[in-house]
């Protein structure tokens, strides 16, 4: 019976109290502007990806949890526009879901709440607004070699000297990065695996005496 209503029956409803999960895929189509600006974050997955350009921000907002925007197919999610990615809550939404164009809509305060295995999604023009506190917390050097060249050269003098230089070594860093480290980070280099061929004069004073003792061994 409920798949029998027509345009104007649907249209007539109350989705913000009924929803619209007993509606068709065909009838969900026929949603006026004002009745998807009535929905609930957990109908989203129901529309129409030309239908959700037309939730507002404060709707996009309201998602609470990564799995409800998992929850959309593919193409619902590439019709997010510009306002409505920079409304979305990053601290609980996985950058997996969305495509690269959006990523790089992200705000300032958005990346700022990105987790150090998305920090590969992000553009030059984006990793010097990580905090030090999110670049120290890079675990394992593939995290940290899999970014685009151009963003880790984009790296501020703080930003390089956050690194857990213990964990990600130094071999994506380049020459003047290298040149940046503090002593402490050149005391935690793994000589065997990295050298001393690329520290200065002034760097390799710095190294341990166990460092030293290693020097040459492979």
């Amino acid at each position: 019976a409920r798949a029998a209503l027509n345009v104007t029956q649907v249209r007539a409803l109350n989705v913000g109290s009924t929803f619209i999960d007993l509606l068709t895929p065909q009838q969900v189509s026929w949603l006026t502007v004002p009745q998807i600006h009535s929905l609930p974050y957990f109908n989203f997955d129901r529309l129409h990806p030309n239908q959700i350009p037309s939730l507002t921000t404060a709707q996009t907002a309201s998602i609470p949890q990564d799995g409800y925007l998992a929850a959309w197919s593919p193409e619902a999610r590439a019709a997010l526009t510009a306002p409505q990615v920079q409304s979305l809550r990053i601290g609980v939404i996985e950058l997996d879901n969305l495509n690269d164009v959006q990523v790089g809509w992200l705000t300032a305060d958005q990346i700022r709440q990105t987790r150090f295995y998305e920090f590969h999604r992000l553009y030059a023009h984006q990793t010097p607004l990580l905090t030090t506190a999110q670049i120290s917390s890079i675990p394992q050097p593939g995290y940290f070699d899999s970014w685009f060249a151009a963003s880790r050269v984009a790296l501020t003098v703080e930003q390089v000297q956050a690194l857990n230089i213990a964990a990600v070594g130094i071999g994506s860093l380049t020459s003047v990065q290298i040149s940046l480290l503090t002593p402490a980070q050149v005391r935690s280099i793994d000589i065997p695996t990295f050298g001393i061929g690329q520290l200065s004069s002034a760097q390799i004073d710095w190294l341990s005496v166990a460092q030293i003792q290693k020097v040459g061994i492979a």
